[in-house]
């Protein structure tokens, strides 16, 4: 397994770009992501994330600790396969 990591832009936001370009091999089984940044407070846009992954057979993870406590979530609404906090 390799981990390969998407690259994030000066305003704090996922490069949703250079997610795709990392899907486009084909060969990502996961994609692993906070729902929001513990650092910046960003929120990230988990239902393109998952329809982006989803496109290329990958599975999404959404870590949800930062959210969970500080927003709503509708975990089926996002679409991830997995949504974990604590």
């Amino acid at each position: 397994a390799h981990l390969r990591i998407c690259r994030v832009t000066d305003k704090g936001e996922l490069d949703l770009a250079h997610l795709q370009q990392l899907l486009s091999s084909g060969k990502v089984k996961l994609v692993a992501c906070a729902h929001m940044s513990n650092v910046l407070g960003t929120i990230h846009p988990i239902r393109k994330v998952v329809e982006m992954a989803h496109s290329m057979g990958a599975k999404v993870l959404v870590d949800g600790a930062q959210m969970a406590a500080h927003g709503n979530v509708d975990v089926q609404g996002l679409g991830a396969d997995f949504y974990a906090f604590s």
